[in-house]
């Protein structure tokens, strides 16, 4: 695993991918009151990548073709998350309980 880390130095810092899915679910939990952020969404989008650590993972042909593959659970945005992970050669941080049983990736959070 430490290749893993050392693979995503940027800077000698830790960088982070986002993937594209994530932001429309945090989209979809503000919408629906289940979360609330204390600016407009497209500032907080803009502040979180301002970061130099932080990178946009997009979601192109390359993940939609692992999707595709994913059978772990039905829930796209979890597969379309994973399928980032996986085409980045990169661990997943979740704490999401379905995918901690099936292990689609290599994951980080315990």
């Amino acid at each position: 695993m430490k290749q893993i880390f050392d693979d995503c130095i940027y800077n000698g810092k830790s960088a982070i991918y986002v993937p594209a899915a994530v932001l429309l679910e945090i989209s979809i939990l503000i919408q629906s009151g289940k979360i609330q952020i204390s600016e407009f969404y497209g500032d907080w989008i803009d502040a979180l990548f301002a970061n130099q650590m932080v990178n946009p993972a997009p979601f192109d042909h390359e993940t939609a073709k692992l999707v595709h593959h994913l059978n772990f659970n039905s829930d796209l945005f979890d597969k379309s998350i994973v399928a980032t992970a996986l085409q980045l050669d990169l661990p997943l941080i979740t704490n999401d309980s379905k995918i901690h049983e099936n292990k689609p990736c290599l994951l980080v959070w315990t």
